[in-house]
């Protein structure tokens, strides 16, 4: 099978020998070891491909139009002594690289080649504390979750919200299961929003590693993870029920979705 010469040129990626380790799970599928031309390099770092059908969430009743890509926490802790808050950061910062990368080449996919140098340029940038997800400094946090608010007729909805005295106590953070990081930026900016410096945090933060690297039986969003631990998160929630991925120590504020 003949590649397309990687666009990466000045960046030299580091080497390392090692198995490939896949985690099952019936919700994955296999990556296409002839795309990668059967180097095993980095795929140990990878947790395979989610098939489209199964590219959803039923919390945020959306269909996701990005597939991202899941990294195996364990692996990076045993190579890299990544802590769980360095593997989200990776994971948060690649798929956003990634998805420049592939705007950027026009493409539907990158070679393997392609993977591996964003794979270390990624990692050096982390090691340098270059975060995709920087916390605000302000002591209070005003998390949102926006996918039942994401229909443009509950904009007025929104923007009530987001204006309220309760919710403008904190930074804005806004959160979503459904939304990429790059649709949640053209979200933010249709709803004149883009100078109200607000935090995002997409569906590339979900994982299924649990904070001890062990492997969960289902995707999990761990808010508080993402901030320092003397901030104080409020997390408003324009439904009845908290979904299920969301985790971690935040005070709920229910709110009128309507």
């Amino acid at each position: 099978m003949v590649m397309r010469k990687s666009i990466f040129t000045s960046f030299v990626a580091v080497v390392f020998v090692s198995g490939c380790t896949v985690i099952s799970n019936s919700r994955f599928k296999n990556r296409d070891l002839d795309l990668y031309q059967k180097d095993r390099t980095v795929t140990q770092y990878f947790m395979a491909d989610i098939p489209s059908w199964a590219n959803s969430s039923s919390s945020g009743e959306c269909k996701r139009e990005v597939s991202p890509k899941y990294f195996n926490f364990k692996s990076l802790r045993d190579s890299f002594s990544f802590d769980y808050k360095n593997s989200v950061q990776f994971q948060y910062l690649y798929n956003i690289k990634y998805r420049s990368l592939m705007d950027r080449v026009r493409s539907s996919y990158l070679t393997f080649a392609d993977e591996s140098m964003l794979f270390y340029d990624t990692l050096e940038q982390i090691n340098s504390g270059i975060l995709a997800f920087n916390p605000p400094k302000f002591k209070t946090v005003s998390l949102l979750w926006i996918d039942p608010l994401i229909a443009k007729e509950k904009e007025s909805v929104l923007k009530n919200i987001f204006n309220s005295s309760e919710f403008q106590t904190g930074h804005p953070v806004f959160v979503s299961l459904c939304l990429s990081n790059k649709e949640l930026e053209s979200f933010i900016e249709q709803r004149g929003l883009s100078d109200k410096n607000i935090r995002l945090a997409s569906h590339e933060l979900l994982t299924m590693f649990l904070l001890d690297n062990s492997l969960g039986y289902d995707f999990i969003f761990n808010l508080s993870n993402l901030f320092n631990d003397d901030q104080e998160l409020n997390f408003f929630i324009p439904k009845q029920m908290i979904p299920k991925e969301f985790q971690g120590k935040f005070t709920v504020k229910y709110v009128k979705g309507e």
